[in-house]
């Protein structure tokens, strides 16, 4: 079940925007101040692969022989990431990522094989990517894609909305207020820089996980900064001291 997306609609984000930076209600100055607000929230969804952009891709059905499968394109749902793929029929597995041509060199005179996929790579992402198994399907299955999607843009309206939570909306105004002072009111660029560098690390922070009570275990959030390195692991990760 999805969330529900922010209680401010574009509509009331322009408007505090457009308050808090001293700018008019005329619709010229409002639509820059949206153009800003979408500026900003470009640049908060290079900071982190969001929660609030986590979606699941309707299952694709995988044929005998075809190792090529569109990935979502359409407006709200186009994929930014991926974040994991599993095959979910009669091969359950987890796919790993790969470099096509990686895996072209590994496996010189074997490319004509057709078995249970173990691999994936995915070609084109920002341009109607397509996400291919490696090797080649040797029979029917389903193929589940988690993914992060691109940040969407919001309009001037009240109909229009952002899928976050609303503890996440200060991100949005405070960069956004920063975008605008840089246009409007260069010397207020850096007390909206503080506050939105503020909220954001407290955005970062929310869905990391504290030690357990025992030093066994140290559960993280799988998308959270301070994630385990499993390529690189210290003795200090494996039996962490608590």
């Amino acid at each position: 079940m999805a969330l529900p997306n922010a209680t401010w609609s574009g509509y009331q984000i322009v408007t505090v925007v457009s308050r808090l930076t001293g700018c008019g209600g005329d619709t010229q100055t409002r639509s820059a101040v949206l153009d800003y607000i979408n500026l900003a929230l470009w640049e908060i969804s290079l900071e982190s692969s969001w929660d609030w952009n986590a979606l699941t891709a309707a299952d694709i059905t995988v044929n005998t022989g075809a190792s090529d499968y569109n990935l979502p394109t359409a407006s709200g749902s186009a994929i930014d990431a991926i974040y994991d793929v599993r095959l979910v029929g009669a091969a359950e597995r987890t796919l790993f990522p790969t470099d096509l041509r990686e895996w072209d060199r590994f496996n010189q005179g074997e490319q004509d094989a057709v078995a249970t996929p173990t691999h994936y790579t995915v070609f084109g992402g920002q341009q109607n990517g397509t996400i291919r198994l490696l090797p080649t399907p040797g029979a029917g299955d389903v193929l589940r894609v988690r993914y992060y999607c691109r940040q969407a843009a919001i309009s001037d309206a009240t109909a229009s909305s952002l899928a976050m939570a609303d503890k996440f909306v200060p991100l949005v105004v405070f960069k956004s207020a920063a975008n605008v002072a840089g246009w409007k009111t260069p010397e207020r660029v850096s007390f909206w820089e503080a506050k939105y560098a503020k909220a954001l690390a407290r955005a970062q922070d929310v869905d990391r996980v504290g030690p357990d009570d025992t030093p066994t275990f140290i559960p993280q959030v799988q998308h959270a900064r301070g994630q385990l390195d499993m390529t690189n692991l210290t003795d200090l990760d494996v039996y962490p001291r608590g």
